[in-house]
């Protein structure tokens, strides 16, 4: 640990009524705890140089930290987990898949496989592809990694329009992003039911 670090049980926002609430409890608990106030103000803390931390943020970031968010869009489960590192998906799983006795293609695309993954130093992450083999459509996208709650969208939109994996094999993506993950991954899955159709001629 650096010398000049120090770790707590629970850091609070500000010591208003609900920062002190909180503080009192954790101190009660035997908590090391820390109180970050930098000024007072109208509005809540004051944390920077642009504005303070509504009420309401910080329970969607609890919300989000927590992993409870979970929403119902188009008829498809999305879920966002924000740890470290990011995940989330939208769609099916290939548990969901296999126990329903659903055919599908699995296109993968590694985050150190990309030009972006390597500029920032992000070998960790993936994108994964749930194809249906019958009608090309999207059945589940499942990212982890860097940026994994904002490239799960891409995949949220084509679902939600009824969209295929061609569409994504056809589409230009920016070049180095992340976002290029979703064209490798249609590659892949393209790839592995041509050669199965092959396989079976």
């Amino acid at each position: 640990m650096h010398p000049f670090t120090q770790e707590y049980d629970l850091i609070v926002l500000g010591s208003g009524p609900g920062g002190q609430k909180a503080a009192i409890a954790a101190a009660k608990l035997g908590k090391s705890l820390a109180v970050i106030e930098h000024s007072w103000m109208l509005g809540g803390v004051y944390t920077n140089t642009t504005g303070t931390i509504p009420s309401k943020t910080l329970r969607e970031a609890v919300l989000h930290l927590t992993g409870i968010t979970q929403r119902e869009l188009y008829g498809a489960s999305y879920r966002v987990t924000d740890n470290i590192p990011d995940v989330s998906f939208v769609g099916e799983t290939e548990d969901n898949l296999t126990n329903a006795s659903i055919a599908y293609e699995v296109g993968v695309s590694r985050y150190r496989e990309l030009a972006r993954g390597q500029i920032v130093g992000a070998p960790d992450g993936m994108l994964k592809l749930l194809v249906s083999p019958d009608d090309l459509k999207l059945l589940g996208v499942h990212v982890f990694g860097i940026n994994a709650t904002e490239l799960v969208h891409i995949g949220q939109a084509i679902m939600g329009c009824g969209g295929t994996v061609e569409y994504l094999v056809d589409a230009v993506f920016n070049y180095p992003t992340f976002a290029e993950a979703y064209k490798v991954a249609a590659l892949d899955v393209m790839n592995k039911l041509h050669t199965l159709s092959r396989l079976r001629q």
